[in-house]
């Protein structure tokens, strides 16, 4: 007797931190049925009525480009980075 696959489409909210997260299926026993591997990746954004947040956000952020500049930026994990801190690549970018 063959398992039956039950290909119905669903969605969930994904919360937690950035990066891959395994979905497992277990079945009474807590034994893996199946499992599931996903990437949460995310940029900062605001989205409100009349746009009011996000446009405070974008000019916060060009505040501190134009007030302090950039310091520098650099490439990690296949992404860009600009960062105003000197001290900050040294915590997550390889040197």
């Amino acid at each position: 007797m063959s398992k039956q696959v039950d290909k119905t489409p669903f969605s969930f909210k994904a919360v937690g931190a950035l990066g891959i997260h395994t979905i497992l299926l277990l079945n009474q026993k807590q034994g893996l049925e199946d499992w599931a591997s996903y990437k949460i990746d995310a940029k900062t954004e605001i989205k409100d009525k009349g746009e009011r947040y996000k446009n405070l956000l974008k000019t916060l952020y060009w505040s501190m480009v134009y007030q302090i500049g950039k310091i520098d930026s650099g490439r990690y994990n296949g992404e860009i980075y600009e960062y105003f801190v000197e001290w900050l690549p040294m915590l997550i970018l390889p040197m």
